[in-house]
């Protein structure tokens, strides 16, 4: 279902941009819910890593929330223009939560 190599980048034209020079494929989005469909296609087309900017993973949360259980395809998300909202290490922290069993970010 999966093709080995697959990835895109999904974000604001001038973050994704760049990524065409490490021959990635992309997709420039100006809106959650362009974001939404576009990580939907990339999904059902069978892209095993989807990059997406940090400004659209509350738009894309459903996508999330569908593939939680499983392995493909990864979505990472990537900085956006601004500083970072935190919702990227939000996200990794639930992931590995659940798959070690404990929050191992957690302060002492």
């Amino acid at each position: 279902m999966y093709s080995e190599g697959k990835v895109v980048c999904i974000g604001e034209y001038d973050i994704v941009f760049p990524f065409k020079a490490v021959n990635l494929e992309v997709e420039a989005v100006s809106s959650g819910q362009e974001a939404l469909e576009a990580v939907r296609k990339f999904k059902d087309a069978g892209y095993a890593l989807i990059l997406v900017q940090e400004d659209f993973l509350e738009a894309i949360q459903p996508v999330l929330d569908e593939t939680i259980e499983s392995p493909l395809p990864a979505i990472i998300s990537i900085p956006g223009s601004e500083s970072t909202r935190g919702q990227a290490l939000l996200r990794l922290r639930e992931v590995i939560k659940k798959a070690v069993g404990m929050d191992i970010f957690a302060e002492k």
